[in-house]
């Protein structure tokens, strides 16, 4: 059971002093003006009686969730602007906007949310019910539930960078108090709320895939293996029926799933290398120890990751450009889209464990043919000088010239042979390594520039090899794109006649260092997404390369959260709007 959360004694004042004004506020909007009749000792007996049940809702959310409170500060000046109109009550009933918007709540799964963290089950349980206090109780849960619901739409549930200390976008949250404003206004709650999510396609398909494995999950799931040895095509063993059932609910074995035996059919094979190939696994249609643990990850994990991932596209920005690069740093792979619709796509490789790969946005300006690569100090003295300790033709033998520092600031061209590199280390290194254009450079043929605080860009890369690994963390952070002659020719299509690609490719047979500008600088978002959907509606699910997935998972299933932004200033002080 969680530990309830205590407040300070400032803190619950000032919750007690929100309170007060919210009572003042709903007390001459809602109901004073309707019980000029009524005494004042039964006014005040009713303002008594709600104040307490205010108490009861704070302490009521506390225990729901220990992260937050609901924003009092934020409820008052939205209160204030209304002059203490209620807007989800005629009378004492819900009007139609407090039933669309029930309505919502209780949809919250479908966008990887959980309604509890909209106070829907109180508010479900309370529906019908009347009274000043339970329609005051109402109205601001409501309220806030909009305010909650909202921010979470538009900027994600939890903080990214307290999660992913990789994580490097501008934060893009929506202003709670406007958009419901803006929603009253154009009596538009429904249209609004779903403009707010993501509108990348992306997103749309695993919101539909979150359904489908509610689905799953909702008949049972699926059964898990015991360890037994490496099944194979042609064997016969118990367990293939197993496997056979198991492949045929996520629809990886496409025959009746009854219609066989305990027989390693060529059935069972190709549906044992379409779950391969959509995990990232070695597709041979083997089930050895990495299939059969990819086989046993449950369907309520794989609901959990899902929501992650889409967790992860409300960090992004609303909208993205008609044009743009996308490069999904745990599927290693990267996805140019045009209009909609994808123009390229092909494997890469990332950055390693210490060296990852970091999430941000940037655009690509310019390319560089025939690179000359600066190699980067770390590289240079945790990579590359241990070889050169070792073999002392390392730096020719990669064509990598040795730099230092001349007394009159120029840089002098050493015989990387000449030096006793024994008498270097990662403390005492004053000198700059440069690889030169050819065969051997590590950025291959071609540079894709980008501007970025992290040193790191798209480049092609010499190790072709590399691209036939189904998990691909090999780099130093920057990413080695598969065929990055076809990606510069897509991006230089429609620039000029100068950069067809016959003259691309006339540039990297010359053998020279050429920049070719664009015209036009495509954006690049380089994010983690360890689940997605592809053009074939087909799931994707990834190992959690770089562990990340595992704390995101555990914030979104705890009760951490993001408060709703605008900090609201300049208001009087809550003593005084009780009194007005």
């Amino acid at each position: 059971m969680k530990r309830l959360r205590t407040f300070s004694g400032n803190r619950m004042g000032n919750s007690h002093n929100h309170i007060s004004t919210i009572i003042g506020l709903f007390c001459v909007a809602l109901w004073c003006g309707a019980a000029n009749s009524a005494s004042l000792e039964d006014e005040l007996r009713g303002v008594v009686t709600i104040r307490g049940r205010l108490q009861a809702v704070l302490q009521g959310v506390e225990v729901a969730i220990p992260a937050r409170e609901p924003n009092w500060t934020l409820l008052q000046a939205f209160y204030k602007e209304r002059k203490g109109r209620a807007v989800w009550h005629e009378g004492e009933q819900l009007n139609a906007q407090g039933e669309t918007l029930l309505t919502l709540l209780d949809s919250a799964l479908t966008e990887g949310l959980e309604p509890v963290d909209y106070h829907f089950p109180r508010l479900k349980a309370s529906r019908h019910q009347r009274g000043q206090a339970v329609v005051l109780e109402r109205e601001l849960l409501l309220t806030d539930a909009f305010f909650r619901y909202a921010g979470d739409l538009r900027g994600g549930r939890v903080k990214a960078a307290e999660l992913d200390p990789l994580w490097h976008f501008d934060f893009d949250r929506a202003e709670p108090m406007e958009l419901l404003q803006a929603a009253l206004s154009a009596d538009g709650l429904s249209g609004l709320l779903s403009d707010l999510a993501p509108d990348s396609l992306e997103y749309k398909r695993l919101r539909q895939v979150l359904y489908d494995y509610h689905e799953i999950e909702s008949r049972g799931g699926w059964k898990t293996f015991a360890a037994v040895q490496v099944l194979r095509p042609g064997d016969r063993h118990p367990s293939i029926l197993l496997l056979r059932e198991r492949l045929h609910i996520e629809g990886d074995y496409l025959e009746p799933s009854a219609d066989g035996d305990d027989y390693f059919n060529p059935p069972l094979e190709a549906a044992v290398r379409r779950f391969q190939q959509r995990h990232g696994l070695d597709v041979d249609g083997r089930v050895g120890p990495k299939t059969r643990a990819a086989l046993n990850v449950s369907v309520g994990h794989r609901i959990a990751q899902i929501k992650a991932n889409m967790e992860r596209w409300r960090w992004l920005p609303h909208s993205l450009e008609e044009r743009y690069l996308l490069v999904n740093t745990a599927g290693f792979e990267v996805t140019m889209r045009d209009q909609g619709a994808v123009v390229f796509r092909r494997r890469t490789v990332g950055g390693k464990l210490k060296r990852e790969t970091p999430s941000f946005k940037s655009r690509i300006t310019h390319l560089v043919l025939n690179p000359q690569w600066t190699v980067p100090r770390r590289i240079a003295v945790e990579d590359l000088l241990p070889k050169q300790l070792q073999d002392d033709n390392f730096f020719d033998s990669k064509g990598i010239a040795v730099f230092r520092k001349g007394e009159e600031g120029d840089w002098i061209h050493e015989d990387a042979v000449a030096i006793d590199w024994s008498l270097y280390h990662k403390n005492d290194f004053p000198f700059v390594l440069k690889q030169m254009p050819g065969p051997r450079n590590s950025l291959g043929q071609i540079k894709f520039h980008m501007v970025s605080p992290y040193a790191v860009f798209l480049h092609d890369t010499p190790a072709k090899g590399l691209f036939e690994r189904p998990s691909r963390p090999f780099s130093s952070g920057c990413v080695r794109v598969e065929s990055a002659s076809l990606l510069a020719a897509r991006l230089l299509q429609g620039e000029s006649e100068q950069a067809s690609v016959s003259a691309l490719q006339e540039g990297i047979d010359s053998g020279q260092t050429m920049i070719w500008r664009l015209k036009q600088p495509i954006p690049v978002y380089l994010a983690y997404f360890s689940a997605w959907v592809n053009e074939d509606g087909i799931p994707q699910f990834r190992a959690d390369v770089y562990g990340l997935d595992a704390p995101l998972i555990q914030a979104l299933a705890s009760g951490e959260r993001q408060s709703p932004s605008l900090p609201v200033a300049g208001l009087p002080a809550s003593s005084d709007l009780a009194t007005r």
